[in-house]
């Protein structure tokens, strides 16, 4: 009998599987990952952005980004109707706009996020400082701007560039008594700014936070003119966002160490609830109705309720966070330390971290493209955005049996080709499946530098070898364990179609489960097993 251990299977695996990425641009993404892993491979200095399973891409701007903006410039469905139905399906093409704004220069940088390629620099002479904040409305045309500490929006064209219209924003301008020595100068007058802004398509109005002048303005984008303010807010108010679904606009002020929810209906402030120390960044997940907020003194990510408008979990995590983006449509969140150059994804249905990407450099603020799922990061002191992103696999797999009895045949090493599996996936690698029936065992390699998600689909017979009853028919009550590097992990079952590529055409089972980071193996023995199956 052939142990799992001794069994040693490189010939011809590789060449059953297939890497492939479900969005757009396939060949040119897969050779430059490939590039980027080489490079990451032979030249571990290259650039200090290292976690060569995520980068796709580096994109060269001006000079220093500072905060990002994704905006939708077409549907993500499209819709197909023949006869008396009509249906919604994915739209392969639907692309997104990230905008950057460009702290160092007076620029707007605007992104495709289908080709990841600058598409226009927007001069915004207006800003001489540059640009602390930016927010484009494709449906409009237009592109909003803040410059740092000046007072005012700039409105652009999308298309051309030009400046449309000069905001002025309200109470701009401060007078402060500082003093100098033993005196008092009589005042100094200087200019604040907007340092966050979001839209609502509700009302097609802009929110604006005013960070020294403690105020909310909000800008009406059918006319760009301030249209009112709203005032007492907690100190200083640094970050706004609006969900669209229930309607609410949500504040994060930074002294005040509070978020205050806000009725698009009535600009009325409806409530006002602590968070934790020095709240900063925040994301919504509309979908789930939850807001995240990152906190400068507070170890912890805080999570909001949309609908109670109340503070109902508190996800702990290394140190204080900065920048905080949301997938919701994967209900997954993105966060980054405030001086650690990580970036952690948790999982949004369970508030568990599900991995650390190592980054080098500390992300000045991230955003996520709900269409193709990557993540996009500015990074403190350097001209570039980084691109990451989850690997997508679907490969089918021939299982080979090795050693043991079946229905009273006894198979010698490498006896063929018993059927096939399936696996599909994000952030992994599955390879090297094979059945040992002596030890009732279905054992892969898996390579997961930082963790992922994986469905197997398995025919059921298949499944039937690790049961009692090791015979080719369909067992539909065998028992068996997941174990991912010989330790037991929980996972979810279901049924599928049948498969064409299974011995009998029988039904096959889907197994789901998650894999951590930098696992190696993975085997499904049945429960009668008493030792764990050895790591190949």
């Amino acid at each position: 009998m052939v142990s799992a251990a001794a069994v040693i299977i490189s010939t011809s695996s590789k060449l059953y599987s297939s890497l492939y990425r479900t969005h757009s641009v396939i060949l040119p993404i897969i050779i430059l990952v490939a590039l980027i892993a080489i490079t990451f491979g032979c030249l571990t200095t290259t650039t200090q952005f290292v976690s060569g399973h995520h980068v796709l891409d580096e994109i060269d701007v001006p000079s220093r980004p500072m905060r990002l903006s994704i905006s939708d410039s077409s549907s993500d469905t499209i819709e197909l109707s023949g006869g008396n139905t009509t249906i919604m399906i994915p739209d392969a093409q639907a692309r997104s706009l990230l905008s950057v704004s460009i702290l160092g220069k007076p620029l707007v940088s605007i992104i495709d996020t289908l080709t990841d390629n600058i598409t226009k620099n927007i001069n915004t002479t207006s800003a001489v400082g540059g640009v602390f904040e930016v927010e484009t409305m494709p449906e409009k045309n237009k592109v909003y701007a803040a410059p740092f500490e000046g007072g005012q929006l700039g409105v652009y064209d999308l298309q051309s560039g030009a400046l449309l219209k000069s905001i002025e924003l309200p109470n701009a301008q401060r007078t402060l008594p500082p003093p100098l020595g033993d005196r008092l100068l009589d005042s100094v007058t200087l200019l604040t700014g907007g340092w966050s802004m979001d839209y609502n398509p509700n009302n097609q109005l802009l929110y604006v936070a005013n960070y020294n002048a403690n105020q909310l303005v909000i800008v009406d984008t059918k006319t760009d003119s301030v249209v009112g303010t709203i005032s007492g807010l907690p100190a200083h108010p640094i970050t706004v966002k609006v969900d669209p679904i229930t309607n609410t606009v949500l504040v994060a002020s930074l002294a005040g160490n509070k978020v205050s929810f806000i009725s698009a209906d009535t600009n009325k402030i409806e409530k006002i609830i602590e968070t934790g120390t020095a709240p900063w960044g925040m994301d919504i997940d509309s979908r789930e109705h939850y807001a995240y907020v990152t906190n400068r003194g507070s170890s912890f990510i805080t999570v909001l309720d949309l609908i109670d408008q109340d503070v109902v979990a508190k996800i702990p995590i290394a140190a204080p966070a900065q920048a905080i983006t949301v997938d919701d449509r994967e209900h997954t969140i993105y966060t980054s330390y405030m001086e650690q150059g990580k970036v952690l994804k948790i999982d949004g249905k369970t508030n568990s971290i599900l991995t650390t990407i190592d980054t080098g450099l500390i992300p000045q603020d991230l955003a996520v493209d709900p269409n193709t799922h990557k993540l996009y990061a500015s990074t403190q002191y350097n001209d570039k955005i980084y691109v990451m992103g989850p690997e997508s696999i679907s490969v089918t797999m021939p299982v080979i049996m090795f050693g043991g009895n079946v229905s009273g045949l006894v198979l010698s090493p490498f006896a063929g080709v018993i059927g096939y599996i399936t696996a599909h996936g994000q952030d992994v690698q599955i390879s090297e499946p094979y059945m040992d029936a002596g030890n009732k065992s279905l054992s892969m390699s898996v390579s997961a530098p930082d963790g992922g998600q994986v469905t197997l689909s398995i025919p059921q017979a298949m499944l039937g070898l690790i049961g009692d009853d090791q015979s080719l028919q369909p067992q539909n009550n065998s028992e068996f364990e997941l174990l991912i590097d010989g330790k037991p992990t929980t996972y979810n079952e279901e049924s599928a179609l049948a498969s064409s590529m299974s011995p009998q055409g029988e039904s096959d089972i889907e197994i789901s489960f998650y894999v951590p980071p930098n696992s190696r193996s993975i085997q499904i023995i049945g429960t009668g097993v008493s030792l764990p199956v050895p790591v190949p």
